[in-house]
């Protein structure tokens, strides 16, 4: 690994780590107690809170397409002015249609960094694309963890206004870092267009990590409510919970470097298996670490998969297409993530709490099954690794 693209990667990484960081103190805990404060109705306040991720859902793909045909460097930096601003338009903030707008002009800026950033790694890390993108992401991941406990500090100590410019700050220097990447170490614009008729493969390997999101998202919704039925208490919730961001944290890049050596396939199996392990243990769980066992394997579980799809989406399309590959991925995920709580909620209603998590934990082994069915038309062998497109030239 030459030096350049070493500083490239450590830069990338740190403009994730505050851009996330930024993002998150936005919304946790700071969204939902800024509406309150300004009146809006709690109703409301779910709308509102859902905004960003589904303007991800509609803009992950269509920036990481944009990267291809312009160059990483031009919609990097076109999504950077956005964290350096966002933040402070919460400060004119008045009802909730402007807190809405806000949101999802804020959400638009992760919404462009994230896939052009993965597609920029997938280039210059052509052989360790699961290492590398995991490590990535666990910077982010940090910020994410970083975010509730620091804009917690400062509403109770100071307020909104000082939590919204710390946002800003942290947007700031995300901002400065993307602005300053090295040029030549960012893909150029290309003259070559998006090959649709892939991108029906390129869905179907972000389904297996859209449907561990989906159980992931669903949990993290409902798993309060079903902890205070077996009397864990709201703190325990909350540590248990920061025990799960801290083993996804530090397993993305052990499980992105093993799924660059033993190949795709097994890892995405694994992740499968041991996520539906997790929420059938969850099931049967009677109390707090029964509770924490479940949530570690769901943690090593979800990070095999999504540790495992995007390198393989960047393959199966070629490195030319690592933007649109890589989007939409994300757009996939951003789908099964806001689904989760919303199937969640109706199978807890009809069949309550123990049977949903049993419904739940079959849903990654029917994606194993239909992996296992289709896996020589999906998988790129580790001995070649020029992608999908290039074995139908040859």
């Amino acid at each position: 690994m030459s030096s350049k693209v070493r500083r490239s990667f450590v830069a990338i990484s740190i403009a994730g780590f505050f851009a996330v960081l930024s993002s998150t103190m936005s919304k946790s805990p700071t969204l939902p107690l800024f509406a309150e404060s300004l009146g809006i109705h709690p109703a409301e306040i779910g709308f509102i809170a859902s905004t960003s991720t589904f303007v991800g859902i509609f803009t992950n793909v269509a920036a990481g397409s944009l990267s291809d045909r312009y160059g990483r460097k031009a919609l990097l930096r076109a999504g950077g002015p956005v964290f350096a601003t966002a933040p402070l338009f919460y400060l004119f903030v008045r009802n909730s249609f402007r807190l809405a707008a806000v949101r999802a002009y804020h959400g638009l800026a992760t919404a462009i960094f994230v896939p052009v950033s993965l597609a920029f790694i997938a280039d210059i890390f052509p052989e360790r694309k699961g290492e590398m993108m995991g490590l990535f992401s666990s910077a982010m991941m940090a910020g994410r963890m970083t975010a509730p406990l620091l804009a917690g500090t400062i509403i109770l100590k100071y307020g909104f206004r000082e939590t919204f410019e710390t946002c800003w700050l942290a947007g700031i220097i995300a901002f400065s870092i993307i602005f300053s990447l090295n040029s030549s170490s960012l893909r150029q614009k290309s003259e070559i267009k998006t090959l649709s008729f892939i991108e029906g493969r390129v869905l179907l390997v972000a389904s297996f990590e859209a449907i561990t999101y989906f159980i992931m998202q669903a949990i993290e919704t409902f798993l309060p409510l079903y902890a205070g039925m077996l009397e864990v208490s709201a703190s325990e919730v909350g540590f248990l919970f920061t025990i799960q961001i801290l083993v996804m944290t530090f397993f993305k890049p052990v499980a992105g470097k093993l799924s660059d050596r033993i190949g795709r396939a097994p890892s995405i199996i694994f992740g499968l298996i041991t996520t539906a392990v997790s929420v059938l243990g969850l099931s049967f769980s009677s109390g707090a670490y029964s509770m924490m066992l479940s949530l570690i394997c769901l943690s090593v579980g979800v990070s095999f998969v999504s540790s495992s799809t995007k390198p393989l989406a960047s393959e199966i399309m070629g490195p030319k297409v690592h933007g649109t590959a890589l989007g939409t991925t994300e757009t996939i995920k951003d789908v099964g993530q806001a689904f989760g709580p919303v199937i969640m909620g109706m199978l807890v209603k009809f069949m309550g709490y123990e049977r949903s998590f049993f419904t739940l934990a079959v849903l990654p082994l029917l994606f194993t099954l239909l992996l296992l069915a289709l896996k020589e038309e999906l998988i790129i062998s580790q001995n070649n690794k020029k992608g999908f497109i290039d074995s139908l030239q040859q």
